[in-house]
């Protein structure tokens, strides 16, 4: 990801969480809070090698998901 890129990411985040009233620093169980997010894609840019890793892992999390639903639908088309 680009800096370019990384500024109009961090930019839509802030502006999504002024104009829903969330408070920036505010996070829930399942959501890490604005402020955290815009520090990880602050730590992303520039370091391509964490980039990679990130992606990779993003990868294997979504070939996860695939296989998991595959295997699912698999099974309940033989319950059929």
């Amino acid at each position: 990801m680009t800096e370019v890129a990384t500024d109009r990411y961090v930019a839509v985040l802030e502006r999504l969480c002024a104009e829903g009233g969330v408070d920036r620093s505010g996070s829930s169980w399942l959501h890490p809070s604005t402020a955290q997010r815009v520090h990880f894609l602050r730590v992303l840019d520039g370091r391509p090698h964490v980039q990679r890793r990130f992606l990779r892992m993003m990868g294997c999390l979504e070939l996860l998901v695939v296989a998991t639903f595959v295997v699912s639908l698999t099974c309940l088309l033989a319950l059929l």
